[in-house]
């Protein structure tokens, strides 16, 4: 998507007389105009005080009878103020001490004149031995006003809590968001949508928040950046607001009135000759829980920008551009055919839009401006939130929390707590040994919460900065952080790399002890993910260590000039990968129960959780820590199988339909089915619930952000459908119910839960449309060039999608059939196009009319040679003949999609393939499957009352499945078929009502059919 901060103009007239009516511009032209006496060109003044602007479609109504004050404001002839407000807008000065100046009280007689620079008011302000000498100047143009701020202190030094210049009050309803141009944030603050979710939202909540952002009273807070667009989903016309001055400035937006009484928003403009600092004292205005809040606050009483001081005769100034800008500009999100673009472009820019903190605090996943963090296990999915926007304020603003965190002096370990440095100073997050914690760069944290010394909060963030240097390459921000990074692995190396015992080779869980954590170890609070119960290894850890190693190590090696550096992580890098992808009978993740990789082990050793977890498997795909082509397909045919047997009940929950007002939604947790340890917590009110803390339900979190790692589904599965059927159910979600349901969701209600060990408003979730733009439209920075490797179906055909690389170089692609694209680029990088093909075939590409055949690489793409500035066309021999599903790929039918003759029983537990196990002893009762493959093997329980059973295989006699055995086991191979032809078959178990005759019993049972991976488009199951 392209940054959406349209071109501003400023050209600007100068009003120069009252009775010839004629208006200057400043480049020098003239322009006549006829009315009655007493109008200023575009300005008219009343005899009885007051005057109004017009200038494009703004007009600005001040009264100077009494006091000077803002009376009316209009946008393309709306009324934007609250008229019957006490104060609409003015100058609100009031000093340390409680001394209140505002410029519609305790003035002296007002002036009007025109001067060179247009119509002028000027007036006294005092209030005790504080006093003020002001003028407002206002210049008109074709663009809109510009107002012009002068302001002399006359009275002694002082102190100033409140310094708005101007402060104007808005209607409740005025505006639904407020956009940063700067820093590429937003501010929600009005729409039903957004009320609806309010209202509910403090009603769930147990802590009774007000609101989300803005949208409930009282609520305010502090940005570093007064330039603001002022956005109404309902209006053709934005008010954009530039500010212009010497002096620091920042702005205050404030919501009056009560939870259930929502009043004005208040908008302060803060200038200072020192840059503002910050009530709670830290540097940057990061949350500090043991000095108060930061740039957010429920009380509007609570100061939050430090005192200003005032000099006595200290002259400042500072100057406003108002301008009508469309709204439509700050949405556009292109012509994407059959998607509902309006709702992609707001949930865009104004959901995804709020992650941002300010012009140099970055990004926090949790309700933005509430939280101001710095959290480095969520770090990744920050920046690749980020990676939509495309907005280079942003990604400035996500450097400077990067340098935040590896800031200097580092943090003793044993005093973590305490001011560090000989001076008491305060550094950033990262320990003197490396270790990085969480979560208040340059400030205290409270000794009562968790530090979270934790694995992925120490690599994470590594992984992050180097995809945060792909979308803004800046090389003396990455020298900067350098020394942090390198102090941050070497810190892994030596405390959380396994050395010894079965997980040689893998990074251990840093609070399984250190160094080297050890093996009988199963604790919560480990990492921040939906299974915090893991073990001495998590294959989330891992998947992430990996992907830090290897990217960083280009970096060294690319940028910085380090080779041998480069070539120590990536052997770190490569134990990892040949650890992670083994069996998880020699110390690895690699399950052959359920094709997938686990995801961590209990205090005995044993593999837990091994449950089609979309984080140690998605992400391994994208990571390419695995790079086997057959494992590749065989992970997403399994990832494949057990998602889409939910397709009509739902992915979050398999326990029936999933409606929910009128509508049903499909989107993927976290896994399909149960990933649990078997333990359980009791909550306060009696209600026993899984030993799942985050997000405290059976079948995985229902975070949005799922839908990345999901993505690879459809890719290795060659179907071009997949992600763009769940884009459009995402859309209809956000769509419906606008920001309600932006968190984990209960599956019992479909509520979020956000009162207990909850993320209440997880902003980041708008990575769920992550996949839409890098995985099928194909956008795909990198730090020296855009890599384009589009993957639509036909439905997106015809498309036109404009972005933006690195936040400025402009490049639109239109999408001619699925795999032939024209593209439009300014030149500003190299732009490679690429097709997903079979790794080492050769295929013909078509660049501009010029044919050449080209080989596809060891990732399975074929690459185009790279592109400068102009129109381009791409296209590929055979391209737009492959088809738009994939073929289905799965390797396991459970017991669920047998059918089934004869009385036949069925139970639910963890130890089994879907968690259901289905038996019977009735002699003649059959089960029976019907799969398209060469081999499959049977998968039962077995134990002492188990018995035999015929099997056939396409109908004919293939031999005796026996169950019996002496120890009770689940998930056993009981019987094998294999050397068949490559067609579809069909398995028959057949009860004998026979067993050994050392047995108790003669039970068969059906957990699963196990089928051996042949040519992808060759394994079919037909439930």
């Amino acid at each position: 998507m392209r940054a959406t901060t349209p071109t501003r103009s400023r050209r600007w007239a100068a009003l120069v007389t009252i009775g010839a009516l004629a208006v200057t511009t400043l480049i020098g032209q003239q322009v006549s105009a006829t009315g009655q006496a007493g109008q200023v060109g575009s300005a008219a003044a009343d005899p009885r005080g007051t005057v109004t602007l017009e200038g494009g479609e703004l007009s600005l109504k001040i009264d100077y009878s009494s006091g000077v004050t803002v009376r009316s404001f209009t946008v393309a002839g709306r009324e934007v103020l609250d008229t019957e407000a006490e104060f609409p807008g003015g100058t609100e000065l009031v000093t340390a001490d409680g001394t209140s100046l505002r410029s519609d009280d305790n003035v002296g007689r007002p002036r009007l004149e025109t001067t060179a620079d247009g119509v002028r008011i000027s007036f006294r302000m005092q209030g005790g031995r504080t006093m003020v000498d002001e003028s407002w100047t206002f210049g008109t143009s074709a663009e809109g006003i510009r107002w012009t701020i002068d302001r002399t202190h006359r009275g002694p030094e002082t102190r100033f809590s409140t310094a708005a210049s101007p402060a104007l009050t808005f209607a409740r309803d005025a505006w639904h968001n407020i956009r940063r141009p700067e820093d590429g944030g937003n501010v929600p603050v009005w729409g039903d949508e957004l009320r609806a979710a309010s209202e509910e939202f403090s009603a769930i909540d147990g802590l009774r928040r007000n609101g989300i952002l803005l949208e409930a009273g009282g609520n305010q807070a502090v940005f570093d950046t007064g330039d603001y667009v002022f956005l109404s989903h309902d209006e053709p016309a934005a008010l954009a607001v530039d500010v212009h001055s010497d002096l620091h400035s920042g702005g205050r937006l404030a919501r009056t009135g009560s939870l259930d009484e929502p009043g004005s928003l208040v908008a302060h403009w803060y200038h200072a000759a020192e840059p503002l600092g910050y009530a709670n004292g830290n540097p940057k205005g990061y949350v500090d829980p043991r000095w108060g809040p930061g740039r957010f606050s429920e009380d509007l009483d609570q100061p939050l920008f430090d005192e200003i001081a005032i000099r006595s005769n200290q002259h400042d100034k500072v100057t406003l551009d108002l301008r009508a800008e469309a709204t439509d500009q700050y949405y556009d999100a292109g012509s994407i055919e059959t998607l509902d673009v309006t709702a992609l472009g707001r949930l865009v820019n104004d959901f995804g839009r709020t992650i941002v903190q300010g012009t140099d605090i970055g990004a926090s996943s949790e309700r933005s401006f509430r939280s101001a963090q710095a959290p480095g296990f969520t770090s990744p999915w920050n920046v690749y939130a980020l990676e939509i926007l495309q907005d280079a304020g942003a990604f400035a603003s996500m450097r400077e929390q990067f340098r935040d965190m590896f800031a200097a002096p580092r943090r003793d370990p044993d005093a973590v707590n305490a001011p560090i440095g000989d001076d008491g100073g305060l550094g950033g997050l990262q320990r003197e040994d490396g270790m990085l914690t969480c979560c208040y760069p340059y400030g205290h944290a409270n000794v009562s919460d968790p530090t979270y010394a934790t694995t992925d909060n120490l690599l994470n963030p590594i992984f992050a900065a180097t995809l945060l240097y792909d979308l803004a390459p800046d090389a003396g921000w990455l020298r900067d952080i350098s020394d942090g990074v390198r102090l941050a692995f070497q810190y892994a190396e030596e405390n959380l790399l396994i050395r010894s015992g079965p997980t040689a080779g893998l990074i251990g869980n840093a609070l399984c002890g250190t160094p080297e954590p050890r093996e009988d170890c199963f604790t919560d609070w480990s990492e921040w993910n939906d299974q915090y119960d893991i073990g001495q290894v998590s294959a989330y850890h891992n998947v992430f260590a990996y992907a830090a190693l290897e990217r960083w190590a280009a970096l060294e090696r690319d940028i910085l000039g380090e080779h041998d550096r480069a070539a120590h992580y990536e052997a770190l890098a490569a134990g990892i990968k040949e650890k992670y992808n083994a069996d998880t009978s020699d110390g690895g993740f690699w399950s052959t129960l359920t094709d997938t990789f686990a995801y961590t082990r209990d205090e005995s050793g044993e593999i837990v959780k091994d449950c089609s977890h979309l984080f140690p498997n998605g992400y391994a795909l994208m990571f390419d820590i695995v790079d086997d082509p057959d494992r590749r397909r065989t992970v997403a045919a399994s990832l494949a199988l057990d998602y889409d047997r939910l397709e009509n009940e739902g992915h979050i929950y398999d326990h029936g339909s999933q409606v929910h007002d009128g509508y049903a939604w499909r989107l993927h947790g976290s896994n399909p089915r149960t990933c649990q340890t078997g333990e359980t917590v009791e909550l306060d009110d009696g209600t026993v619930i899984p030993r799942m803390y985050f997000p405290f339900f059976v079948d995985g979190g229902a975070h949005l952000l799922m839908e990345q790692p999901a993505s690879v589904i459809g890719v290795e599965n060659g179907d071009r459908a997949r992600t763009v059927r769940f884009t459009r159910q995402l859309l209809k979600r956000y769509s419906a119910d606008g920001f309600w349901g932006w968190s984990s969701i209960q599956p019992d209600t479909l509520l979020p839960r956000r009162d207990i060990w909850q993320e209440p408003f997880m902003v980041n979730n708008v990575v769920g449309v992550w996949p839409l733009y890098h995985t099928v439209l194909g956008f795909q920075p990198a730090h020296d060039r855009l890599n384009l490797v589009p993957f639509i179906d036909s439905d997106l055909v015809g498309s036109e999608v404009p972005y933006q690389v690195h936040g400025k170089h402009d490049v639109t692609v239109r999408y001619q059939e699925r795999e032939s694209y024209t593209v439009t680029s300014d030149g500003g990088v190299p732009v490679r196009v690429g097709w997903r093909r079979e790794p080492e075939t050769d295929v013909v590409v078509i660049v501009d009319g010029e044919r050449s055949t080209v080989t596809a690489d060891a990732s399975g793409i074929a690459w185009a040679e790279p592109v400068g500035a102009g129109v381009h066309t791409f296209a590929i021999e055979g391209g737009d003949e492959v088809p738009d599903e994939g073929a289905a790929r799965p390797l396991r039918v459970d017991d669920r999609f047998w059918t089934y003759a004869g009385e036949w029983w069925q139970v639910s537990g963890h130890g089994y393939v879907a968690n259901t196990l289905t038996g019977s002893s009735n002699r003649g009762a059959e089960a029976t499957v019907t799969f398209h493959g060469t081999a499959a093997t049977v998968l039962g329980s077995v134990g002492r009352d188990k018995g035999r059973a015929l099997v056939l295989v396409d109908g004919e006699e293939a031999g005796i499945a026996d169950f019996y055995a002496t120890e009770s086991a689940n998930m056993q191979p009981v019987f094998r078929v294999d050397g068949l032809d490559r067609a579809e078959h069909t398995v028959t178990l057949r009860i004998l009502g026979e067993s050994d005759e050392r047995a108790d019993g003669t039970q068969v049972n059906v957990d699963a059919l196990h089928i051996d991976p042949v040519e992808p488009t060759q394994t079919e199951v037909t439930p």
